[in-house]
């Protein structure tokens, strides 16, 4: 990490009063270079810029000669000036972790009341700690001081939930609320929610992802990321998974026996909504179907019905344990041939509406009180 920056400026590169052609590029020492998908990254005072990689070579050589900001001593420890929030005029000082970050303090006052009030109390060693997390912090500081003049940089890549959640517990923690209701938009629209149960399910492939929201959501009174979050622990098929340490510990004793108990729960209400379907009594007649008197050649409830019999044991597992899987797969499966169409049209529909009572319920399911529902939340 370097101590100035680049800025696309001009025909040719400087530094150090010396200029090189370098793609349209000019610099005044090199602040920040990074290497992503071949191409070389340099950040810059005004903006990121990129240069193709037949120069990265020479730019990295080059930066390499360029002095790296030394470390800092203050109050017996040693911090490193952050590579990116750190203003040789800024006059607002924190510490985080092993890092010392100087800034605007006019824009950190005008943006956060808690951070304002801090800065007018008094400090003893110039600087004042924080106990954030470095990494989130400095998502914070890009949102509110963004190194561009375009929007401020909240991540928006699928596999940035993360850092997206880190962004929002901060800026909920200092009352940045526009940059923490944005943060929560885009969140949104990565994360399964009430809304949108189906939305990249597989974020939960791992049950560490799952407990990290459950724990994020109530910490931050987002209940629209709880029941898919819940949903997904207590659909875990936990053999599968290496427990070194069951992440289950992580979350509080109440949600712990949501999970424990969900599971019953679940697998007692699909029972009770399908165990009289006729697609799910294959060999015998259904106690709720009558054989099709319209199709003489339909096998609705008899016969095979819509899978062969062997399948029975397999369907009935997945819809226990992967309800919501099932179903949806009951639903989008082609129209068997020796079933007539208003009986599949039924099978079809039967199973969608089961699914969304299934969704619909899962509040009572978790016992989740009025206020963690999130029924009015959400996109």
């Amino acid at each position: 990490m370097y101590d100035r920056v680049l800025r696309e400026l001009g025909p040719s590169f400087t530094m150090d009063g010396e200029e090189s052609e370098f793609g349209g590029f000019k610099a005044f020492r090199l602040q920040q270079v990074k290497v992503s998908n071949g191409v070389l990254w340099v950040c810059g005072h005004d903006q990121s810029n990129f240069i193709d990689t037949k120069y990265s070579g020479e730019l990295i050589a080059m930066a390499d000669k360029q002095e790296t900001p030394g470390p800092i001593s203050i109050g017996g420890i040693t911090y490193y000036q952050h590579p990116t929030h750190w203003y040789s005029d800024g006059n607002a000082v924190f510490l985080v972790e092993n890092t010392i970050i100087q800034v605007f303090g006019g824009i950190i006052n005008r943006r956060s009341s808690v951070l304002r009030a801090l800065l007018e109390a008094p400090d003893e060693i110039g600087a004042h700690p924080l106990d954030d997390n470095l990494t989130e912090f400095s998502l914070f500081l890009d949102a509110i001081m963004p190194q561009t003049c375009s929007k401020p940089r909240i991540p928006t890549d699928k596999e940035e939930w993360r850092s997206l959640i880190g962004l929002i517990r901060v800026a909920h923690k200092y009352e940045v609320d526009d940059i923490g209701t944005r943060a929560v938009e885009v969140l949104e629209e990565i994360l399964p929610t009430i809304q949108r149960p189906d939305q990249n399910t597989d974020v939960y492939g791992d049950p560490e992802a799952a407990v990290d929201v459950i724990n994020f959501a109530r910490h931050c009174h987002l209940p629209q990321f709880l029941r898919s979050a819940f949903y997904a622990l207590v659909t875990q098929e936990w053999t599968n998974y290496p427990l070194n340490t069951n992440p289950l510990t992580r979350l509080s004793s109440e949600d712990r026996m949501r999970v424990q108990q969900g599971r019953m729960r679940l697998q007692s209400e699909v029972m009770g909504m399908a165990s009289g379907r006729w697609e799910n009594c294959n060999g015998r007649k259904s106690l709720d179907h009558i054989l099709c008197k319209k199709d003489k050649d339909c096998w609705g409830g008899w016969g095979d019905g819509a899978w062969p019999k062997e399948d029975d044991a397999i369907r009935w597992k997945n819809l226990l344990w992967h309800p919501l899987d099932e179903l949806k797969q009951r639903a989008e499966m082609p129209k068997h041939r020796y079933i007539c169409t208003p009986c599949w049209n039924e099978f079809v529909e039967a199973n969608k509406r089961m699914r969304v009572d299934l969704i619909d319920k899962l509040a009572n399911i978790f016992i989740l009180c009025e206020d963690e529902t999130g029924a009015h939340s959400g996109a």
